[in-house]
């Protein structure tokens, strides 16, 4: 095959051989000679004999002038704009080469990198898929452009589709198609969508350039939020009950539904039920057509990564996704949950082998607006897009419709097992800002058998890397040990070597509730712990009040890190919180006199000599 590099204008390109400009259209003819002939496409085969006929050689001692070689006409420079170069460094792709399969089709290889000294992604596309590409694009906006981009499709020519010619003239065009499509989605001064960036237009072009999801939080909660605001484009389908709504609209080719109802129970109590591991047997009260899932990894207590699977329709195979889950409190009070694709690298590294059939949650978002009139009650808006990846819309639909369902089975969970009281003392989450107007009383920090007390829960949702509590009977401050993770290491999840908990104060007793870490005096009597590690991403941890036994930071089922010991007699049980109990005494803070180890499931008490 001709190989040849891309020259300033679209319809030519430089032999390699013999450097000379040659139109795509004559590479079939083209044939390399020893000198160079740059000749331009408006130079016809009648010009080009005239100007290059053969000289009449005479026999004069006269020397003979050699014909003028025409003067080299470059091609015209193509028109760019400034906002278009500027928008292409950020995704800059090209087609590298084309393979020929034995089965008799041709594959296009997509180099795409990130920034200009960034990494390469390669991808093997057909002509099939740059044509569904098209179709996609002419979905977001309809214009005869998107077609005469496209080099044309070709019908009964299987012969002539193989050739060196038509596949070097086909990839210059697609390679031109391609640039024009990363230009329609990522330039807001080009012509196409009105929304330009949306997550479903990132999400068809990283799937064709073979990019990884972003982790981005921030953008899949700022879209959500456009989506629960009032606009244009929805469409009125179901009535639930009265106040219970379904809406729905096509936004770039993919179905997205809209559900809002005003359910009688606090946001704090939706976001429990909305977190909830997809291992547990409460994830499969609350979606009847999910068969399990787990949690891949968990960064903080406000994002992780996890794989769930559904099922579908008899003699399909089950769906799973690979989602990265988060949640966050606004400063108005409303919780914002966010679930979008994960990274190719968070997938399990045998998921290539999975017996089923992979789908992209694009986007499914909560929020979760609190009553002013009544801490018990909330307006709910739940928006979702997915791509389940088959061409059967009427069954996409219904697969959509059974997890909008699940808002109801959400509903029907709380009315089945919510605790007024217990959601009474905990309050309303906060978010930073609110945490300086908290305000905690004495009956707040002090442990029950059954239920963590409020500050617990505060200190677990305010602090993302939190590991676990160690609160007291004298006053409200609490102290908090937090994950320290290793900002040098190129995995989301591993601890410093030398140091992989921090303690930190937070003085419930002071005004705005400051941060304070721990004194010197401190980190050698009451609040002493070391650590080390034994290999494998696992630590020891030795507590100076309880001397004889042995904690381990380590990763547990919930894939996030967490402290685990032998409480009654069980081993390997996660340790949530200590909670001390000090002694009258005429000076300093009193003599400690025993410490209640809280797990998971078990409570043992330690009375210190």
């Amino acid at each position: 095959m001709l190989s040849g590099i891309a020259t300033t204008e679209q319809h030519h390109i430089v032999c390699k051989s013999c450097k000379q400009s040659v139109h795509v259209d004559d590479i079939g003819d083209h044939e390399c000679s020893s000198q160079p002939l740059l000749l331009h496409r408006s130079c016809t085969k009648t010009a080009f004999m005239e100007k290059f006929a053969p000289v009449e050689v005479i026999l004069s001692p006269q020397p003979v002038s050699k014909p003028q070689l025409p003067q080299v006409i470059s091609p015209p420079a193509p028109v760019t704009r400034q906002s278009s170069m500027e928008w292409a460094s950020l995704i800059q792709s090209r087609i590298q080469k084309v393979n020929v399969c034995k089965e008799g089709f041709a594959k296009y290889v997509i180099v795409t990198s990130l920034w200009s000294s960034g990494p390469e992604f390669v991808v093997e596309r057909r002509y099939r898929e740059f044509y569904k590409l098209a179709q996609m694009l002419y979905t977001m906006h309809p214009s005869e452009d998107v077609w005469h981009r496209l080099p044309p499709k070709l019908y009964c020519q299987h012969a002539k589709s193989l050739t060196d010619g038509f596949l070097l003239r086909r990839k210059v065009g697609l390679e031109g198609f391609l640039v024009a499509a990363i230009d329609m989605l990522l330039n807001p001064n080009s012509a196409g969508p009105s929304s330009k960036r949306t997550l479903t237009q990132l999400h068809v072009l990283n799937d064709f350039l073979g990019l990884p999801a972003s982790k981005d939080v921030n953008g899949a909660v700022k879209e959500l939020k456009q989506h629960a605001e009032v606009s244009p484009g929805w469409n009125k389908v179901l009535v639930y009950k009265p106040g219970d709504i379904l809406y729905e609209k096509t936004t770039d080719c993919f179905l997205a539904l809209k559900r809002q109802v005003t359910l009688p129970f606090p946001p704090r109590a939706i976001l429990d039920v909305l977190v909830t591991s997809p291992s547990t047997s409460e994830a499969k009260r609350l979606n009847p057509f999910l068969i399990g899932g787990e949690v891949i990894r968990k960064e903080s207590n406000h994002l992780w990564i996890e794989h769930t699977v559904y099922r579908t329709f008899w003699g399909l195979q089950c769906a799973e996704f690979f989602n990265v889950k988060s949640w966050r409190v606004e400063p108005s009070g409303a919780i914002i949950v966010v679930t979008i694709p994960a990274s190719e690298k968070d997938y399990p590294s045998d998921y290539k082998n999975s017996r089923y059939h992979r789908a992209d949650c694009i986007l499914n978002g909560w929020i979760l607006t609190p009553d002013p009139a009544n801490s018990n009650s909330c307006l709910v808006t739940m928006v979702l897009q997915i791509d389940y990846r088959r061409s059967l819309t009427r069954w996409n639909r219904t697969l959509a419709l059974r997890h909008a369902a699940e808002l109801s089975s959400v509903e029907m969970y709380l009315t089945q097992t919510f605790d007024k009281s217990y959601y009474d003392a905990l309050g309303p989450l906060v978010s930073q800002d609110g945490l300086k107007d908290l305000q905690l009383e004495i009956k707040d920090t002090q442990t029950t058998n059954n239920k963590d007390p409020k500050v617990y829960a505060v200190c677990q949702q305010i602090e993302p890397m939190f590991c676990m509590l160690i609160h007291k009977n004298t006053n409200r401050n609490a102290l908090v040990l937090k994950l320290n993770l290793d900002l040098r290491s190129q995995s989301a999840l591993q601890l410093h070597p030398k140091e992989p908990l921090l303690a930190e104060w937070i003085m419930f007793e002071k005004k705005n509730n400051p941060r304070k870490d721990l004194s010197a005096i401190e980190r050698n009597t009451t609040y002493e712990f070391t650590t080390r590690s034994i290999g494998q991403g696992v630590f020891i941890v030795n507590f100076g009040i309880l001397r004889g036994k042995d904690f381990q930071l380590r990763v547990g089922k919930e894939a996030g890190y967490n402290m685990y010991g032998t409480i009654k007699g069980i081993p390997n049980m996660r340790v949530k919180r200590f909670f001390l109990t000090f002694g009258p005494s005429l000076v300093g803070m009193g003599n400690l006199e025993s410490i209640q180890i809280i797990g998971e499931s078990e409570t043992e008490l330690v009375v210190v000599k």
